[in-house]
């Protein structure tokens, strides 16, 4: 008279846990990766960082911060963009 029959709650099976296989890494390829982030943390950034972006009106313009002096600058055309790299180049 009951519901539950034992005949099917044993047939079914739990479902295994799935396990992802780790990929083996070679040690050189870490050592690298190790290497080049601790270099690029150390390393002094005198490079421009140079962002480009559209406004809101859906014109492009750029954002350019040059960590030497800390001054941000932002511009309207990569050509501006080109002609204050080179005169900061040049200084």
């Amino acid at each position: 008279m009951s519901a539950f029959n034992a005949r099917s709650a044993q047939s079914r099976s739990l479902p295994v846990p799935y396990k992802k296989e780790r990929k083996s890494v070679p040690a050189s390829l870490l050592l690298q990766r190790l290497l080049e982030t601790v270099l690029d943390k150390l390393a002094p950034r005198e490079q421009p960082q140079i962002r480009r972006y559209t406004t809101r009106q859906g014109e492009p313009a750029w954002t350019v911060y040059d960590p030497v002096d800390g001054s941000t600058h932002r511009f309207s055309s990569e050509e501006d963009v080109r002609i204050w790299l080179e005169q900061r180049y040049y200084q």
